[in-house]
C-alpha cells in the first residue's frame, strides 16, 4: 500500500514531454536515484522514500508502455508512490515539494490521489 501522487498536464493526458529531457532534469535534483529505465527514487536518509515512474498513458490513465524496449520517448503522466511506512503529516510537505518542483518545470499540476485535490 502506498500514498499516491500524480503529476500531469491535463485530465485527458494529451500533453506530453520528452523522456530524455525530463530524466536529465530529475537526475539533477537532490536525493534522486535512478530506478530503471523510466523511474527514479527520491530517498533522503532512512526517513523518506518515494518511487517516481515516468509513464505514458491513454485517456483513461492506463499505461501503454512496454518498458525499456519501447520506442515511446514521451511522458504524459508521472506517478509517485510513497510507502505508508515513510509517510506522515510531518513528511508530506517534502514529498509534495519534490512533486511540485517537477510539475512547475513541466508547467503541469500535482494531483493528490487520496484526497482528489489538485495541490498548489
Amino acid at each position: 500500500m502506498s500514498y499516491d501522487i500524480t503529476i500531469q498536464g491535463n485530465e485527458k493526458h494529451s500533453l506530453h514531454t520528452d523522456l530524455e529531457l525530463l530524466k536529465a532534469f530529475i537526475a539533477e535534483m537532490p536525493n534522486m536515484i535512478i530506478n530503471g529505465y523510466r523511474g527514479f527514487v527520491y530517498a533522503e536518509s532512512d526517513q523518506y522514500w518515494m518511487e517516481i515512474d515516468l509513464d505514458f498513458v491513454n485517456e483513461e490513465g492506463d499505461s501503454i508502455l512496454c518498458g525499456e524496449g519501447s520506442e515511446q520517448n514521451k511522458v504524459n503522466c508521472i506517478h509517485s508512490h510513497i510507502p505508508y511506512a515513510f509517510m506522515s503529516e510531518e513528511k508530506a510537505h517534502k514529498y509534495f515539494a519534490v512533486c511540485s518542483y517537477i510539475a512547475r518545470y513541466l508547467q503541469w499540476y500535482v494531483y493528490d490521489e487520496q484526497s482528489g485535490q489538485i495541490i498548489d
